[in-house]
């Protein structure tokens, strides 16, 4: 299983988030690493390298022991991949090459025919102290806050208008749902295909806008296949179950500053059978049970989803359960989408319907 029985120059880079990078095997046939992608973990550039493990425990994950990635090795790949790297990451993060937490996972976008990620987004927002109607899905408040803030992803307000709202992808209503996807291809192509909320891979290779894919008929495949699969019902429901509370609910419970120790395997195991049961007072601590559920509804609000045109299938990928440690950022991101969003006039701001 030793990944230094392969060359770097196996190993071709696919994409990246904010806490992982991902590389897919192109090299000769091999039983072990053949349809496989390499997943590993990045830090920040401004800390030490991270020794924590969590992200993992909850999932099923193919990991490869630190006796089969030689640090050489690692190394090589690291200095190889930075080329490819868009600058905003390299100027910010890099593989850690300390605890890397390889894993291996099937290769969703490899093979043969069209793939297409989506970062579906979070639905809506819940209640809290800074709520307003929850008409407005969090990504338009976090589009206003960016236009405010003057980001690089500024647009007009016409763009903005027509703008991707995950409401509409979460309704089930097919006119809403394609409304949805053509938002997203209409981003994709504002962006150069440098945006991550929309992504289109033929036979393994991620495409530019306008590189041979015919619009209507992807999208009219996506549509079909996302209106079959389960999957965003389930997902609507864990964000809006698991988030009762919201971040500044969560905050006049629990010091954000000092959450507490990040979870064992144990204690999610007996989250998990309370949640389950709808019986959260089942769990031994209240505040704490809602503080797990938080992080997972975090998870949930940031994964993404493959859906494979020619198999038509559809999975969730990037289910990393999230750290304690980011609460503090996310309630000071909440507090700042809500404020900018507020400065927007009344008349400018766009009304999405929940249909769930």
């Amino acid at each position: 299983m030793s990944l230094s029985t392969t060359t770097i120059a196996d190993w071709v880079y696919v994409g990246e988030g904010g806490a992982n990078i991902v590389f897919s095997y192109r090299g000769p046939r091999s039983p072990l690493f053949t349809g496989k992608v390499l997943r590993l973990r990045k830090r920040a550039l401004s800390s030490e390298p991270s020794r924590s493990e969590d992200g993992q425990h909850l999932l099923h994950l193919e990991t490869v022991p630190p006796k089969h990635l030689p640090r050489e090795w690692l190394e090589a790949l690291a200095k190889e991949v930075e080329a490819s790297r868009p600058v905003e990451r390299r100027v910010k993060d890099a593989i850690d090459l300390q605890n890397p937490r390889p894993v291996l996972a099937t290769d969703l976008v490899g093979g043969n025919g069209i793939a297409v990620e989506i970062k579906v987004r979070p639905r809506h927002r819940q209640n809290g102290a800074f709520s307003h109607p929850r008409r407005i899905s969090r990504l338009r408040r976090e589009e206003s806050r960016r236009r405010r803030a003057g980001s690089a992803c500024i647009r007009t307000f016409a763009a903005y208008e027509t703008a991707y709202c995950p409401l509409d992808l979460y309704s089930g209503d097919e006119d809403r749902m394609r409304t949805a996807l053509e938002a997203l291809w209409d981003g994709w192509e504002r962006s150069g295909g440098e945006g991550n909320n929309f992504r289109v891979f033929l036979d393994g290779k991620r495409l530019a806008p306008g590189q041979t894919v015919d619009r209507n008929t992807t999208l009219s495949s996506l549509l079909s296949i996302l209106q079959q699969t389960p999957l965003l019902r389930t997902l609507s429901h864990l964000q809006r179950t698991l988030d009762a509370l919201d971040i500044e609910g969560l905050a006049t419970l629990v010091n954000l500053d000092d959450p507490g120790p990040e979870p064992t395997r144990a204690e999610w195991d007996a989250f998990i059978a309370a949640f389950v049961a709808t019986s959260p007072g089942a769990f031994s601590d209240r505040t704490r049970y809602h503080t797990l559920a938080y992080l997972l509804s975090a998870t949930f609000k940031d994964c993404s989803l493959i859906v494979r045109i020619s198999e038509g299938t559809a999975t969730l990928i990037d289910l990393d359960v999230k750290s304690l440690t980011r609460l503090r950022k996310w309630e000071k991101m909440d507090r700042e989408i809500v404020e900018a969003y507020m400065k927007v006039p009344v008349v400018e701001r766009k009304h999405c319907v929940d249909g769930l």
